[in-house]
């Protein structure tokens, strides 16, 4: 509290010192025309012998002054005149001088009751890193002339590469216990599958956005795995899509590609697995959230996993 009132007392003392200024600026204005007078005066009087035989004297015998002449004035009444301008001007306030004004009118405040508060407490209403949170991209959504103005003359844009990051949580009937740790998401891919034999391979979620036109000009955002998009720059309609306005995808589905190993030459190697159910995707201007649930939000007596990713440009 204390401290709210010396920053009003300060800045109340900055207001008294430039009034203060002021009135000395004007005072400095008269005294300095006083002064000058004086010093013309004193001047005049000096010389009060000369003037009264002007005044006994013939007029015709009066010469007019040379107004060029300037030998009569006295250097050292300029210099007078300078030093009365300079010691009006002078309005210096000492460090002391400002910090007792400064205490006084904190001390003079100190039981008011309706002293104006600064609130210096951060903004908590914007953006936030934590990907779960809806707020961490909460911007107004792009519309389909936003989405062509930023690809311009362009047919394809990446826009940003983000990890999946998945948390789970166990519900029943009675209700659902705390999310677990935040992870990036790997998802089981089945590599081959004949008779008797299955073969599976764990690739983490790795993603990039991608802003594009599809055949008919329309813009389309494409979530693609890394490993499919750079084996089929081109093909980004095999990514999870969403068009403008945005919709709920209810089982997006994630494709990947995989060289075979050398032991299994003949396993696959276009790859594909589902990414929860109800997928959907908010995007504006400078921002994009993928969010997707599994099983569904209505689910029962389940483990809940939910997957998100923040994309920004």
């Amino acid at each position: 509290m204390r401290h709210r009132i010396k920053i009003i007392a300060l800045l109340l003392c900055g207001i008294l010192v430039a009034c203060s200024d002021d009135n000395n600026s004007t005072g400095a204005d008269a005294t300095g025309e006083g002064d000058v007078a004086m010093l013309d005066a004193g001047s005049d009087s000096g010389d009060s012998d000369t003037l009264n035989a002007h005044k006994d004297a013939d007029p015709a015998d009066i010469s007019a002054p040379d107004v060029h002449d300037t030998s009569a004035v006295d250097a050292s009444d300029i210099d007078d005149s300078t030093d009365a301008d300079a010691d009006a001007n002078d309005t210096t306030h000492t460090d002391a001088d400002v910090d007792d004004a400064i205490d006084a009118i904190a001390d003079a405040i100190t039981d008011v009751d309706d002293v104006i508060e600064i609130d210096t407490s951060p903004d908590t209403g914007v953006i936030t890193d934590d990907w779960f949170d809806p707020q961490s991209c909460a911007e107004d959504a792009w519309s389909a002339a936003d989405a062509l103005a930023r690809l311009g003359s362009s047919d394809s844009e990446i826009l940003d590469s983000q990890s999946l990051m998945e948390r789970s949580r166990t519900c029943d009937s009675s209700g659902c216990g705390p999310w677990s740790t935040p992870a990036v998401n790997s998802l089981s891919y089945l590599t081959w599958s004949g008779g008797v034999t299955t073969r599976y391979i764990n690739l983490q979620s790795d993603t990039t956005l991608v802003l594009y036109q599809d055949d008919e000009g329309a813009p389309m955002l494409s979530i693609r795995h890394d490993t499919h998009l750079a084996h089929y720059p081109h093909d980004h309609d095999e990514g999870i899509l969403f068009g403008f306005p945005s919709q709920i995808i209810p089982y997006p589905k994630m494709r990947a590609w995989k060289l075979p190993p050398s032991q299994h030459p003949y396993d696959y190697t276009d790859l594909e697995n589902y990414l929860g159910r109800d997928a959907q995707l908010h995007v504006s201007a400078h921002c994009a959230r993928f969010e997707a649930v599994s099983p569904a939000r209505d689910s029962g007596s389940e483990t809940v996993r939910e997957y998100v990713a923040v994309y920004r440009f």
